[in-house]
């Protein structure tokens, strides 16, 4: 799936869906940034300001997707329909 922009994949240490999209996202050469809100507080702060508390969720061009089953479909459907999110090399 090439031509898509950055996808912000909020995780937890704990949280076995979170492998589950992630090993998907790698399978699929979906580019994507993880932001552990075990750790990372500003990860937290961001996911909390969409006013979501559970992970995985994924920030796709300004949009929040909660859920690993959302945020496959979605990824899919942008490909499939090549409703590309803006991107640049």
């Amino acid at each position: 799936m090439k031509g898509l922009s950055m996808v912000n994949l909020f995780t937890s240490e704990t949280c076995p869906k979170c492998k589950i999209i992630k090993e998907w996202l790698n399978n699929n050469d979906i580019e994507y940034e993880e932001c552990n809100i075990s750790t990372d507080y500003k990860a937290k702060a961001i996911l909390l300001s969409y006013g979501v508390m559970s992970v995985p969720s994924a920030l796709i061009n300004d949009h929040m997707v909660i859920g690993l089953d959302r945020i496959k479909d979605l990824l899919s459907y942008l490909e499939r329909t090549k409703d590309v999110l803006s991107y640049s090399d």
